[in-house]
């Protein structure tokens, strides 16, 4: 009673009298829709061994959840028993994990990066759009899969050819361990893949790899963030390549070609250069 009278404020002479009609009406007057009460006696005194749930909130803010239960002797209905219970905090502890929940699935789907998480086992748990749009797959392709069972679909879709293949297998293998490791160790990996792209082209990732914890501190899977580089290693690559064919025709060009800084100090020159101006030109300053 005394937990009735504090969650309800049900005055003890009320109780005291356990007249129905009257903790009907003292109810009704603590929440915000009595309508609905007064529909839900009426539904349970017409099936009267049925159980009973129901939600109602309070006019000061508050949550009950009220059980109706039947009570039976033998196969004999002999009552009901009605339970309220104030699920206030328990209602605001949901309702702020399903906020926190929607800020994070919209914060990964909008992120300009693909995300991914395994489970302890290292199957996929969890892939957003733009991990799919960089592999150029569904995420039914890899949810509840392992690394290893994602290859193997992929190369029987794709018929990859055999060094596109070994490709594959070893990226597989290779997310395999690292998920091990970090299971392990608890040590987040870094490391740049090499994948095929569109039309037989290469893509390039920046791939962050680290635990996932539970609120205990216990390691349960691990979790992972895809950077596409393609298009920074590509401008590395050309430039590669234009400073390789600058400096051949450096090299082998028969006029003295001689590379200075703003101060006139020497920093290269060619085979010419150097047979004119003797070994001396390293040191020399114009």
């Amino acid at each position: 009673q005394h937990q009735v009278r504090r969650d309800l404020g049900f005055p003890k002479e009320i109780l005291d009298r356990r007249e129905t009609g009257e903790l009907v009406t003292h109810v009704c007057q603590q929440i915000k829709d009595p309508d609905k009460l007064v529909q839900r006696i009426k539904e349970a005194q017409s099936k009267p061994e049925a159980e009973v749930f129901d939600v109602f909130e309070s006019k000061d803010g508050r949550t009950f959840e009220r059980y109706s239960i039947p009570q039976r002797i033998g196969n004999k209905y002999v009552g009901v028993v009605v339970s309220w219970r104030d699920v206030t905090e328990r209602r605001r502890t949901e309702e702020a994990l399903r906020d926190s929940q929607a800020l994070y699935h919209s914060l990964v789907e909008q992120l300009p990066v693909g995300i991914f998480r395994k489970d302890k086992e290292g199957r996929f748990v969890f892939v957003n759009s733009w991990f799919c749009r960089l592999k150029r797959v569904t995420a039914g392709q890899f949810l509840g899969k392992t690394p290893q069972e994602v290859a193997a679909s992929e190369l029987a879709a794709l018929k990859l050819p055999n060094p596109e293949e070994r490709r594959e297998t070893k990226l597989a293998t290779q997310g395999a361990k690292h998920h091990e490791q970090i299971m392990q160790t608890g040590r987040q990996i870094q490391l740049e893949e090499q994948s095929p792209g569109a039309e037989g082209k290469s893509q390039f990732f920046h791939v962050v790899k680290s635990p996932v914890f539970d609120p205990d501190g216990k390691i349960i899977g691990s979790q992972g963030i895809l950077m596409d580089i393609t298009e920074r290693k590509l401008a590395e690559q050309a430039l590669l390549e234009s400073e390789a064919r600058n400096h051949a025709i450096v090299v082998s060009a028969l006029d003295c070609i001689v590379m200075m800084d703003h101060e006139g100090k020497i920093l290269e020159f060619n085979p010419a250069a150097e047979k004119v101006f003797g070994h001396e030109i390293g040191r020399a300053h114009v």
